[in-house]
């Protein structure tokens, strides 16, 4: 028997282990495919398509019947099947990849991973053969995908089955398969500081970091130095029989008193812990080992792990009612490691404003509800001489006990916190500040004051407010980072992106907090479409498991660029927990109702609509009074054909009478085919004199004629703003180019088409941030390549297809880096290679319900021609689970009705094809001309089934 090895090499093996004389590379390409392709092989068309995509029909099938001949007579045996597809014969020939693809189906970790010893045919490739390497990087990256995910599933089982040797052998694997990730990296220098190997820890650090330098030309993720300074500490500190006393702080700043509150039990120093946990063993020693790390986790002595969050800090040298220096201090206190801080803006935003903040007794409660154990509040006063003393005492909320007092004098209102903070960290055992307050904080306390104000009117939903105080911070102190970021925040609510305020944001991100940092990198990444989004985003996850802002937002951009799976869903879970553990007002501003419509909207992304639903009822659960969980249910109902059930939620809403559940129901018609009643909609709402909103109508009604089969009306609509009765539109519009292009296209005028978008397509110098610009050149490359395409412009359209490649890898948006294989399987398609071009279609589809639904159409196509419609049903139905507009846009849902009703025609699925033919008769009772034969197609099918259709 043979055996192919494939992953770390391409080579053939005899049963006894030795390696057999290699066929030319083609040959070995083809055997590669064969062996990926697994059980169900890989049909001929595609086959050709790989090695020979330029070849006509008889020319490529005779290339590959010689090539396939050739092959079996390299091997000397009968080791390729042919029939109903082109596999290895399992009897015959064996392969790692099998075994691999085996062991991850039966989840035998440890199996797959001994199979997986590198990427997949490493090192090999072959000439002159563009297709088959764009095959070979696609399987290298998924198979080192599941490599890696096996890995990480290893560890996280024996972490789960108290398994550390397991769990940094796991790990090790994975620092091996990615060893530029950061989260690889710590997560294996914690499981070797778990089992004493505290020095190997170290040392893998400065491996790591040594890597990115070398690869990456950049300085490695903050988290691997954070790591690696908590693992020195104990080494630095195991010869001390108690922490010295602290330093004198800078300038005349000094502790004048220490307030100790009545004893408690407490832990030994951490010098007699060493030495019994020297006697004790090993395995007792990996807490203290892992220090930092593992202390916020599982707290010290037994007690539960402190959480601090600054209660109410009064400044009563200050004119102003607004403190400034609640801010500041929580800045302060996030600069220590091992302990977990509450960001003071998660307080302001549990207060809900001003009005909670000067509720007695509120910031406690909102600390306790943000998972504070503990809470820091005090007093600023002037002592006399330009001198200030600041007094702050440690109180545990749950009993009401004085934990530490601590009282500093002096000149400088940041050295007082600076020294406090020192005083305070001393008391806990933990290591002074590293970083410098000054670096961090705003350089006024007017700045900080302006800033504080500013986050209470943008939690209060009030960013107009907001937006002039973050401004008056900035003028007060241009490098404060967080005055910038919320100005950002605050300015997107109010109109769209600014990039400006987030040009600022991120150049001055170096200037806060760990945790506020990586909010504003991968927060301000995200809205400019930045790939590096995904590796803030992770950080601020594994960082900080406990901020439901971060886990949120790392969820968003995870989702982005891949969808959801179950990291995706566990981040946005665990921070809809926390949010859930802090409770919410009914009526209030609610940001954990921001988390359930965002996880909502990315589940019916990945067409999950029944988990949607479930979001949508816990959101309607929590805020009954809240319109919007309902209109989310509504519109979801819609888009399943639930029109009954939809308008019957739409009317649970009080003010579901006004224009607002006019226009919902109105969009309900559109997806439901009831195009009649939207077409009477659209002309009360044209016909106005009322300027206002006249382009959203001319927009929504465009695509009501459209699905009608009435694109004359529509493009008189887009063209001349005219309606069909010839009066124009009231007001100036605005060009609307994208209507342009898609009527063009549906009038068989491709190179009009290609024109309307070749005059707007975005420049490098445009003033757009890379990710987005990447993100608007590809989906006008894609289109201008689809218009192209249909003008049997195939070589114009193939390089259009590698230049929209190109662009979609600088993209987050996942979509963006499939679009190019949509031109490809228009491409496939024109040449008559229907088995391809449904394979690329397919590769092309991001999301089945809101991607490009116009590759789920053309896949159905190509999958009609080829006699397979049980296959075309699911992406149809899929595409009409989604919306309207957007990327739903560029074909009608009459159109997918129509196909879907030819798919079940072919089914025998009479009575399914019914339905959906029934749909189409109604839509083009007043189409245009062009679609008289396949209107009348519908009649016919209706009437074979012994119903009459409508006059």
């Amino acid at each position: 028997m043979l055996r192919l090895r494939i992953l770390g090499g391409l080579f053939l093996e005899s049963a006894d282990g030795t390696r057999r004389p290699l066929p030319r590379p083609r040959r070995l390409a083809l055997l590669a495919v064969l062996a990926a392709a697994g059980p169900r092989g890989i049909s001929r068309e595609r086959v050709r398509a790989i090695f020979w995509p330029d070849a006509e029909d008889d020319a490529g099938r005779q290339a590959l019947r010689q090539t396939l001949y050739a092959l079996q007579r390299d091997l000397g045996a009968r080791a390729i099947l042919a029939e109903p597809a082109l596999r290895l014969d399992a009897e015959v020939i064996a392969s790692d990849i099998e075994d691999f693809r085996a062991a991850l189906i039966r989840r035998d970790w440890p199996a797959a991973l001994a199979v997986y010893q590198g990427q997949f045919a490493s090192g090999f490739s072959v000439p002159d053969t563009p297709d088959f390497e764009l095959w070979l990087e696609g399987q290298r990256t998924e198979w080192h995908r599941q490599a890696e995910m096996a890995a990480e599933a290893m560890a996280r089982a024996a972490e789960a089955g108290n398994d550390p040797p397991g769990a940094a052998a796991a790990w090790r694997r994975l620092t091996e398969l990615d060893p530029l990730s950061a989260r690889f990296a710590t997560s294996y220098m914690s499981a070797l500081a778990a089992l004493g190997d505290r020095s190997g820890a170290l040392a893998h650090a400065r491996h790591h970091a040594a890597t990115v330098r070398r690869d990456l030309e950049t300085e490695p993720d903050p988290a691997v130095a954070r790591l690696e300074e908590a693992l020195r500490a104990p080494a630095r500190q195991e010869t001390r029989v108690a922490p010295p006393p602290p330093e004198p702080p800078a300038d005349d700043t000094h502790p004048s008193s220490r307030v100790r509150p009545e004893p408690v039990p407490q832990a030994p120093p951490r010098s007699a812990w060493r030495r019994r946990v020297a006697v004790i063993g090993t395995v007792a020693a990996a807490a203290l080992l892992v220090g930092a790390a593992l202390r916020a986790r599982h707290g010290t002595d037994g007690r539960p792990p402190v959480v601090l969050a600054v209660g109410q800090l009064r400044d009563l040298t200050a004119d102003s009612s607004h403190s400034a220096l609640s801010e500041v201090l929580s800045t302060s206190l996030a600069r220590l490691s091992d302990v977990e801080v509450i960001a003071n803006s998660r307080i302001v935003e549990l207060l809900g404003g001003a009005a909670g903040e000067r509720v007695p007794g509120a910031r406690d409660t909102a600390a306790r509800r943000a998972g504070a154990t503990e809470i820091v509040e005090g007093e600023l006063i002037a002592a006399g001489e330009g001198r200030l003393r600041l007094t702050l005492r440690r109180v545990a909320l749950r009993r009401g006990a004085l934990e530490g007092g601590y009282t500093v004098t002096g000149g400088d209102w940041l050295a007082l916190i600076d020294s406090a903070t020192s005083l305070l960290a001393a008391d806990l055992r933990l290591p002074p500040p590293s970083q410098p307050l000054r670096a961090l904080s705003p350089r006024s306390r007017s700045a900080a004051r302006l800033f504080e104000e500013g986050l209470e009117a943008h939690f209060a939903n009030q960013d107009d407010i907001a937006l002039r105080l973050f401004e008056a911070a900035l003028a007060e102190d241009s490098t404060y980072a967080l005055a910038a970021y919320y100005a950002h925040r605050a300015k997107y609510a109010l109109t769209w992106r600014d990039p400006v305020y987030e040009a600022r944001a991120l150049a001055l991100s170096g200037r806060a907090t760990d945790r506020d940092r990586l909010l504003i990198q991968t927060a301000i990444r995200i809205d400019q479409q930045d790939t590096l989004a995904t590796v803030y985003a992770e950080s601020l996850a594994t960082r900080f498991p406990r901020d439901p802002e971060g886990l949120a937002l790392a969820a968003r951009a995870l989702a982005s660029a891949r969808l959801i799976d179950a990291r995706i869903r566990d981040l946005y879970e665990r921070a809809i927990a926390i949010d859930s553990a802090a409770g919410t007002d009914r009526d209030g501003p609610c940001r954990l109702c921001g988390t359930l419509a965002e996880l909502m909207a990315v589940l019916r992304t990945a067409d999950s609509t029944a988990a949607a639903e479930r979001v949508a009822r816990r959101w309607h659960a929590l805020r009954p009074n809240d319109p919007a969980p309902i209109v989310a249910l509504a519109l979801l109902r819609f888009s399943q054909g639930r029109y009954d059930s939809a308008a019957s939620t739409l009317a649970t809403i009080p003010a579901s009478g006004g224009d607002g559940g006019g226009t919902l129901a109105f969009l309900g018609r559109l997806l439901d085919g009831r195009l009649d009643e939207a077409d009477d909609h659209c002309m009360l709402r044209l016909s106005g004199e009322d300027p206002r909103g006249i382009g959203t109508h001319r927009w929504d009604c465009a695509i009501v004629w459209r699905n009608q089969g009435r694109l004359e009306d529509a493009a008189a609509l887009v063209f001349s703003a005219r309606l069909p009765d010839g009066r124009a539109l009231a007001g100036p519009l605005a060009r609307d180019r994208v209507g342009e292009y898609v009527l063009h296209l549906e009038m068989n005028r491709p190179a009009a088409a290609n024109r309307a978008l070749e005059e707007v397509v975005p420049r490098p110098d445009g003033g757009l941030p890379p990710g987005l610009w990447a993100r608007e050149l590809t989906w006008n490359l894609t289109r201008r390549a689809t218009a192209v395409a249909a003008a049997g412009n195939l070589a114009a359209a193939r390089l259009l297809a590698d230049s929209a490649e190109a662009a979609g890898r600088q993209s987050l948006y996942g979509r963006d880096h499939r679009l190019h294989f949509f031109v490809r399987g228009l491409i496939a398609r024109a040449s008559g290679d229907h088995h391809t071009a449904a394979d690329f279609f397919r590769r092309s589809i991001h999301s089945p319900t809101f991607g490009y639904t116009r590759a789920n159409y053309e896949l159905a196509g190509s999958l009609l021609t080829l006699q397979r419609p049980a296959e075309a049903v699911l992406p149809l139905q899929a595409a009409l689970r989604g919306g309207w507009d957007g990327s739903n846009l560029y074909v009608t849902r009459t159109e997918l009705h129509e196909r879907l009703a030819e798919a079940f025609a072919l089914l025998g699925q009479r009575d399914s094809a019914l339905v959906h033919y029934r749909v189409v008769e109604r839509s083009w009772r007043q189409a245009d001309p062009q679609f008289a034969a396949r209107y009348r197609a519908a009649r016919r099918f209706i009437s074979q089934q012994g119903i009459r259709p409508a006059p």
